[in-house]
C-alpha cells in the first residue's frame, strides 16, 4: 500500500538517504490505494527527502496529473524514462504496444519543456522494412531525446515475436546491426550536443561517492570538490563528453546527515 511505501521513504530519510526511485515494470499502473501520481504527492511530503525518480513507465497510462507532477512536486526530478520502442505504427502494432506513435508524441508534447527525455528503441524487429526503419530514423530526429538506450532484437521463447517470426520474417543479422549503428550516431550526435551545451552552466548535483554525482536531469557529473557522499552541490561545468560533465564545485547546497550506512544505500530504491 502506499503507506507502506511512504512509512519506508521514511524511515529511509532518517538514517541519511536523500533521494529514493521508486520501481516498478510499470511504475505508471500503480493501484495501492492511490494513482501512482498520488503516491509521488505523498512521498514527496517526508520532511528532508531531496529528490524523486521514478521507472519504468508505460506511455498508454501516462495521465495528466502524472505529467502535472513534473510541474507542481519540486523533489521530483525532471528527468522522465518512457520507452517508446520504435518509430513506426505498423511495428509498435506487431510489438502489440497498444498506442500509436501520434499518441505517443501527443503524451510527450505535454510534458514541461524542462524535463530530460529518454527512451528505448529496437531495431531489427521481426519483419522490420527498410520502409520501417525509416521511420524509425525520422521519428527520432523528430523528437530529439536527451539520450536512448538502442538495442538489436533479441528473441524470447514464448513472446509473440518468436512465435510469428516465419510469418514476419527475421531481419538479418548485418542489416539489424547497420540499422543500430545508424540510430546510435544520430543520438550520441545529439547527446553530445546537448552535454556541450551546459559547459559554462552550474548545477546542482547530488554527491554519490567523492567526485562524482548526478544532475537533475540524471545527466553524470565528475567534479573537483571536498563535498562528500549525499552532500547537495553546485559544479560549473567546464567540459562536456558523450557520456558527463565535468566541472568544478562552487558551493555547497545543503551538507548530507553523516550515517554510517551499507555501501550505495544512501541513494535508495523503493518498489512501488
Amino acid at each position: 500500500s502506499y503507506a507502506e511505501i511512504v512509512g519506508e521513504v521514511a524511515s529511509l530519510v532518517a538514517v541519511g538517504v536523500r533521494e529514493i526511485t521508486l520501481i516498478g515494470q510499470n511504475v505508471n499502473s500503480y493501484a495501492g490505494g492511490c494513482t501512482f501520481a498520488g503516491l509521488i504527492r505523498r512521498v514527496a511530503a517526508v520532511p528532508g527527502l531531496l529528490r524523486i525518480r521514478f521507472t519504468t513507465s508505460h506511455p498508454m497510462d501516462l495521465s495528466d496529473d502524472l505529467v502535472r507532477c513534473f510541474a507542481e512536486v519540486p523533489q521530483l526530478m525532471p528527468h522522465f524514462h518512457l520507452p517508446v520502442q520504435h518509430g513506426a505504427d505498423s511495428v509498435l502494432e506487431r510489438m502489440r504496444r497498444r498506442y500509436t506513435i501520434a499518441e505517443y508524441e501527443r503524451r510527450i508534447a505535454a510534458l514541461p519543456a524542462h524535463v530530460a527525455l529518454t527512451s528505448d528503441i529496437i531495431c531489427g524487429f521481426p519483419g522490420e522494412t527498410d520502409d520501417e526503419h525509416r521511420q524509425n530514423v525520422e521519428f527520432l530526429r523528430r523528437t530529439g531525446y536527451d539520450n536512448l538506450f538502442s538495442f538489436i532484437y533479441s528473441p524470447r521463447p514464448h513472446t509473440g515475436a518468436i512465435l510469428k517470426l516465419r510469418e514476419w520474417g527475421e531481419v538479418p543479422r548485418g542489416v539489424a546491426i547497420r540499422r543500430l549503428e545508424e540510430v546510435q550516431a544520430l543520438q550520441m550526435e545529439r547527446t553530445l550536443r546537448r552535454h556541450r551545451a551546459r559547459v559554462g552552466a552550474i548545477v546542482e548535483v547530488l554527491v554519490e561517492e567523492p567526485g562524482f554525482g548526478r544532475s537533475r536531469e540524471n545527466w553524470t557529473v565528475h567534479f573537483n570538490g571536498e563535498a562528500g557522499t549525499g552532500d547537495l552541490v553546485n559544479v560549473r561545468v567546464e567540459s562536456a563528453s558523450l557520456v558527463a560533465l565535468r566541472g568544478v564545485q562552487i558551493d555547497v547546497i545543503d551538507r548530507a546527515l553523516r550515517v554510517e550506512l551499507p555501501a550505495r544505500r544512501r541513494l535508495a530504491v523503493v518498489s512501488a
